[in-house]
């Protein structure tokens, strides 16, 4: 052993001989040997660690938790599915056919075909021949054709240039001046969502209900007479789905459920047909997008994914309903499933019940409690409505009588039109007004309170009600009875550029009337809808336009603004854009994005780049 493991090791510093490595191999079993005998005599163990930082169990844990992440993502958003749209699988959001980028390659081909025998000075990209890519930024038109940037930025560029063009700019502002009305709409296109929840709090701060109220459910609960009428929407989501339970399991679990909490139960489930609905866009915002596949299942049949997934197909889910509805028509459950969105009938199904007894209306949204307080009489018995999720905060219960009487009944009356012009499932939210001012002024405003009344007549005309609702938009941004929305638009801005003329954000000016044009006729629509069942009135005749089969807010009929001011916002200069014969330098603009060939980047009078940006390009 000695000559084994002594100075030089295999060689020993006299060369490599057979009889060297003979002895050096021969000895290892027994080096081995005697390692493992003395770690076991002293109780210790020799080991070495891994040498690639890929190999360590703490990078090995946190790569599986990355690859599962992954997984799930691209679980919930299937990019191999049966849907063959073009679409982007992080929004959801689908494209026309118009966007080609598999054709980079053909299209960058063509282009330097153009370019031969051209100076590389003169030739300009044009953008036309350019690869059309999924941009998801807004758009306004110039010379017909689509220009991306920014809407702040487009609004600031063409108030810049107005001041040396229009001597009286008043009435520019009866365009958005923007690349979409930024007061009704996001940054994507979408309708701004609606804080429903802020109602329910105005609501229970006006009405000073007794603290003793959240206690009484439970006791008029325990009463052999007392109905629940339940909201089907918000009772799929009370329970959790085993993985691997069958689907006769899961309905069974719904059913011990409701006959464990709720005496004399009726359960409405929401409908999903397979037309357009006004609420596609609520829905498309809700699931991000993401559509789970269609799954062809039975009773007998065990869950193998997600339920969130499960549900968010619209198909799966209509189907899971008239099962779940037909497992409780068998346990005496009365259920009902409606053709399109539950509300309505959930509310007048409890004014029916609460005919002869006391009646509780379980569910999570607020559009209930609004309904509740208009179609709930004077006559009926007592109607309360609660939630049922469970939380560490005291659970609020609505007596709705007392709500009523708080409020008054003209505002109870008007809560329909107050809920659908100020934002819900399907009108916009209309940026700096909120859901409480609304409430109080209809006390007292009667500008306010004649235009709530046009949009409760369902034999309203569609200009009474863009009459009426820009009069309401006026009252709420505080306007004057006589003033427009055009006229208030200006006055909000040259109010705002004397106190920070630096940054006037278009998000805080009111919109122009040719945006809240739409905007009223989809709150009159609505308004009819949560009136009665079956309205009569058609969507595409009240600010909706079907696009791809699905119901989409028309925002504007309007271009952002005067075509002669969208040509100064840009320039198409082919030389370095320094001179005044550059649009943009002459009307003391730097260049954009916007621009026709220099696109802000490549001439002299482009916006200087950060330290941040030039090491990103490098």
């Amino acid at each position: 052993m000695r000559s084994v493991k002594s100075a030089g090791g295999l060689t020993r510093g006299r060369g490599f001989e057979v009889s060297s490595r003979t002895q050096w191999l021969l000895s290892m079993p027994a080096c081995s040997e005697i390692n493992c005998a003395m770690q076991e005599l002293t109780d210790a163990q020799y080991g070495t660690s891994e040498q690639h930082k890929e190999n360590t169990d703490l990078r090995q844990s946190r790569d599986n938790k990355d690859t599962e992440a992954i997984l799930q993502f691209l679980i919930s958003r299937d990019p191999f599915g049966t849907d063959t749209s073009l679409r982007s699988i992080a929004t959801g959001v689908t494209f026309d056919g118009s966007v080609n980028p598999e054709n980079a390659l053909k299209v960058g081909n063509q282009i330097l075909k153009c370019m031969v025998w051209k100076s590389v000075q003169d030739y300009s990209f044009k953008r036309k021949d350019q690869v059309t890519t999924m941009d998801t930024k807004q758009r306004a038109k110039v010379d017909g054709e689509p220009i991306s940037i920014d809407h702040q930025l487009l609004f600031q560029r063409l108030v810049t240039a107005a001041r040396g063009t229009y001597v009286d700019n008043k009435g520019l502002f009866k365009f958005e001046l923007s690349s979409h009305p930024s007061a009704l709409f996001d940054r994507s296109g979408l309708l701004r969502e609606p804080d429903k929840a802020s109602l329910a709090d105005a609501i229970w701060n006006m009405t000073k209900c007794s603290t003793t109220l959240p206690n009484l459910p439970q006791e008029v609960d325990a009463l052999l007479e007392h109905q629940h009428v339940i909201d089907g929407g918000s009772l799929l989501h009370r329970l959790a789905w085993p993985r691997g339970s069958t689907f006769e399991r899961i309905c069974s679990m719904y059913v011990d459920f409701v006959q464990r909490r709720y005496s004399k139960p009726v359960v409405v489930f929401d409908g999903y047909a397979s037309g357009p609905s006004t609420k596609d866009m609520t829905h498309h915002r809700r699931s991000g997008g993401v559509v789970g596949a269609a799954v062809n299942f039975s009773s007998d049949m065990p869950i193998s994914s997600k339920k969130d997934t499960f549900l968010s197909n619209p198909v799966n889910k209509q189907r899971f309903i008239h099962m779940l509805s037909k497992m409780f028509q068998k346990k005496a459950i009365p259920s009902i499933v409606c053709d399109g969105d539950a509300d309505l009938t959930i509310v007048q199904t409890a004014v029916s019940c609460a005919a002869a007894n006391p009646t509780t209306v379980i569910g999570e949204d607020t559009d209930l409690l609004v309904l509740l307080c208009f179609h709930v009489s004077l006559a009926s018995r007592k109607i309360y409505f609660r939630s049922d999720i469970q939380s560490n905060k005291k659970k609020r219960v609505w007596d709705i009588k007392q709500v009523q009487k708080a409020l008054g009944r003209q505002v109870c009356r008007f809560m329909l039109f107050s809920h659908a012009i100020t934002g819900c499932d399907t009108t916009s939210r209309m940026f700096g007004i909120g859901k409480k001012v609304p409430l109080l002024k209809l006390k007292n405003s009667n500008s306010l309170s004649h235009a709530a009344e046009v949009f409760l007549d369902a034999a309203a005309t569609v200009e009474d009600v863009i009459s009426a609702g820009e009069k309401a938009i006026v009252c709420l941004y505080n306007g004057n009875s006589d003033d427009t929305l055009d006229s208030l638009r200006h006055a909000k801005f040259c109010e705002k550029a004397s106190k920070n003329p630096t940054s006037v954000k278009v998000d805080k000016l009111p919109p122009t009337s040719a945006a809240a044009r739409y905007h009223s006729m989809r709150a009159y629509l609505q308004v009819q809808q949560w009136k009665q069942p079956r309205c009569p009135l058609d969507p595409l005749n009240w600010g909706w336009i079907l696009v791809q089969d699905r119901l989409e807010p028309i925002q504007v009929d309007l271009p952002p603004a005067p075509d002669s001011l969208l040509q100064v916002i840009r320039c198409n200069c082919k030389t370095d854009c320094s001179s005044n014969r550059c649009n943009c330098r002459k009307h003391g603009l730097q260049c954009s994005t916007a621009c026709g060939n220099c696109r802000g980047i490549v001439c002299s009078n482009a916006p200087a780049m950060s330290l941040e940006e030039m090491l990103k390009q490098n």
